[in-house]
């Protein structure tokens, strides 16, 4: 398709630059993908944990997806997030997949075919997403689940499928340096 009805023109412009192509034209308007650089996976976790907070008080009673690489991923991202939000957290798997109110953190291959308006994909790495034709589909597919929001976060060395920072395909947010020392 040359126009996107799923997802908004900012998202598939993402998706686009994943796949090396330049396939969707036209389509609705909507926010850029933000996307959160952090130095560490501590760093990390606090951005999406906010990310989450911040969606789930702006749309209250919706659905958020945070996307993982794998199922065994998404019970790790599970055990992290839900102290802070608790009962609104759950695991989507083939067993409890359900679509009420809250987060569900799930895997690519569960959600393949799905859509939600708020997407976080978590850490697409470049050990999770390496340079082979299944890496670049799967980006493609997690990326393509948000119809609204898209909100990355990334710690270490991401995938190199992703735009550079400087594309003004998503709005970066880097961690700021500390620099620790004498005050002058």
């Amino acid at each position: 398709l040359s126009i996107s009805h799923r997802s908004t023109l900012p998202i598939m412009r993402v998706a686009d630059h994943v796949l090396r192509s330049d396939r969707t034209t036209g389509g609705r308007n909507g926010p850029l993908p933000i996307w959160y650089r952090s130095r560490t996976e501590d760093n990390g976790v606090q951005e999406a944990i906010g990310w989450l907070g911040r969606v789930s008080q702006r749309f209250p009673g919706g659905l958020i997806l945070v996307l993982c690489r794998t199922a065994s991923e998404a019970q790790y991202v599970t055990s992290l997030i839900q102290p802070t939000f608790g009962a609104a957290v759950r695991l989507g798997s083939d067993e409890s997949f359900s679509f009420e109110e809250g987060i569900v953190v799930s895997d690519v291959a569960q959600v393949k075919g799905l859509e939600f308006e708020n997407v976080l994909i978590w850490n697409p790495s470049a050990e999770a997403y390496p340079v082979s034709d299944q890496s670049q589909k799967l980006l493609y597919v997690a990326i393509t689940r948000a119809e609204e929001h898209l909100c990355m976060v990334t710690w270490g060395h991401e995938t190199s499928y992703l735009p550079s920072p400087s594309s003004r395909l998503m709005r970066v947010v880097e961690q700021e340096v500390e620099v620790k020392g004498e005050d002058y």
